[in-house]
């Protein structure tokens, strides 16, 4: 007979793919957190993490990820563990309490997806030291677009008041020297750098550099959020292939979209201006990957 625990995951997997029992999800995730701090021993650290960008279908992927048979969900999709100090430095013992037990898990997979962990500096050290055989799986979103949609995130959270044009020109001094603080004192956290980097979080080159200081190419799948977006199916079945995981025919009623924006378009000129930003770092990310992902 299985134990309450165990149970209690599987009923949770089934809440975290059907959004008409978010109620109990939210109940589960109480209790499943409770269970993994006082048994966080049990429980294995995750298997793949899906490491970002922000605002470009980390969401929906690992929604989609979590339909497979051979996939178990952490308790939280976003832990951001690796990126706030206060979270970091409550220990591997607290991170691990939010993933399923080796008896729940059985020959599945889990892991979680932080969409912060790309753009940190501190955070590919801190996810080596930790997993050194973790696999990333990482999006990337056409800068412009995923600048305009984090924005228009902050405005829906009531975090940004200022309009795009002028919170982009503020960026620089919003953000002040608050990226290389972050490197200086792990202990400091800054929140204008977690709302307000439109810009700097497209600056993918530096960050992937980060990456690749500590994971081999051959452990990152790095995907363009536009051919996700286009042809989800697809992409997801490329992941399932990266992970490991059986093959697997999905009902194709799954590929929704989850956390869309609705706002109007960007006003051409700012998209040119905007284009002509990120020229260089898409140019030099390009060389990086082997391949044009085709941002104009």
């Amino acid at each position: 007979m299985s134990n309450p625990s165990n149970r209690l995951e599987t009923r949770y997997k089934q809440a975290a793919v059907n959004p008409e029992v978010s109620a109990f999800s939210q109940l589960a995730q109480r209790l499943l957190i409770g269970f993994g701090q006082a048994m966080w021993y049990l429980r294995p650290l995750p298997d793949f993490l899906i490491i970002g960008a922000q605002k470009a279908g980390t969401s929906s992927l690992y929604k989609y990820l979590l339909q497979h048979p051979s996939v178990l969900p952490a308790y939280q999709k976003e832990i951001h563990y690796f990126t706030i100090p206060d979270l970091y430095f409550k220990g591997e013992r607290w991170y691990r309490g939010h993933f399923p037990t080796n008896l729940a898990r059985g020959q599945r997979l889990t892991g979680e997806a932080s969409p912060s962990y790309l753009f940190f500096p501190l955070v590919p050290q801190r996810v080596y030291q930790m997993m050194p055989q973790v696999k990333l799986i990482v999006l990337l979103r056409d800068p412009v677009a995923r600048a305009f949609s984090n924005y228009h995130h902050q405005v829906r959270r009531g975090l940004e008041t200022l309009s795009f044009e002028e919170a982009i020109a503020q960026e620089s001094n919003r953000l002040g020297n608050d990226l290389q603080k972050t490197v200086d004192n792990p202990r400091f956290h800054s929140l204008n750098l977690a709302h307000f980097s439109y810009l700097l979080r497209g600056d993918y080159i530096t960050q992937l550099k980060r990456w690749r200081q500590f994971f081999p190419a051959e452990q990152m799948l790095i995907l363009k959020s536009e051919n996700f977006y286009e042809r989800p199916q697809e992409i997801v079945s490329e992941v399932v292939t990266f992970l490991g995981l059986p093959s697997w025919q999905p009902n194709p009623a799954i590929f929704k979209q989850y956390n869309p924006g609705d706002y109007n378009k960007m006003p051409p000129s700012l998209r040119e201006n905007l284009s002509y930003h990120f020229q260089p770092a898409n140019k030099a990310l390009y060389e990086f990957l082997g391949r044009d992902l085709g941002w104009q």
